[in-house]
């Protein structure tokens, strides 16, 4: 037996057997605790139970007269909020017809000689490529999905399989994906 398992076998039991010898030779623990009458709180049950209806009362006094304060402060962030969106919406507005302005401005003089036309068929191109431009013509849909009834993440799209699928269409000529 570890000592470790005799001490916790053995201690306890030998802690109750001394107290209760000393109790059965009448010494006790030198100690007897004061009994109340049943029925009567002592006097330091009252004062917590003062203590605590004190503290009750004024979290709710104080809530109340908050109340006022928050239901305000609430409005008026309600109304930041909503002028600060207005305002959000109108610039963006603005933001996006500014951009049509440059972009036609920038069409119209890439029209007006022959270097511009390069220059922006070259600019179609590369806005292709790179995926910032959108195409139209033929295409192709392909749908991926999972196997009915997939039980383990073998039988599942993993972005390894859509990886391939891309390069795969690349690869047989795509123009944009």
């Amino acid at each position: 037996m570890g000592l470790l398992d005799y001490i916790t076998a053995t201690s306890l039991d030998q802690d109750y057997e001394h107290v209760s010898r000393r109790r059965a030779e009448g010494g006790g623990t030198g100690r007897r605790p004061r009994r109340r009458p049943p029925g009567r709180p002592g006097r330091t049950a009252l004062v917590v139970l003062l203590a605590f209806g004190l503290l009750v009362t004024t979290a709710g006094v104080q809530t109340a007269r908050n109340a006022d304060e928050t239901a305000s402060s609430r409005a008026t962030l309600v109304a930041q909020a909503t002028a600060r969106k207005a305002t959000l919406t109108r610039e963006l507005r603005e933001a996006a017809s500014l951009r049509a302005q440059v972009s036609s401005a920038q069409a119209r003089d890439l029209r007006a000689s022959r270097e511009g036309r390069a220059v922006q068929a070259r600019l179609d191109r590369l806005g292709t490529l790179a995926g910032t431009r959108a195409v139209r013509g033929p295409g192709l849909r392909v749908v991926v999905d999972d196997a009915p009834d997939a039980t383990g993440y073998q039988q599942q799209v993993q972005a390894t399989d859509l990886v391939r699928l891309v390069n795969a269409l690349w690869l047989i000529g795509a123009e944009a994906v």
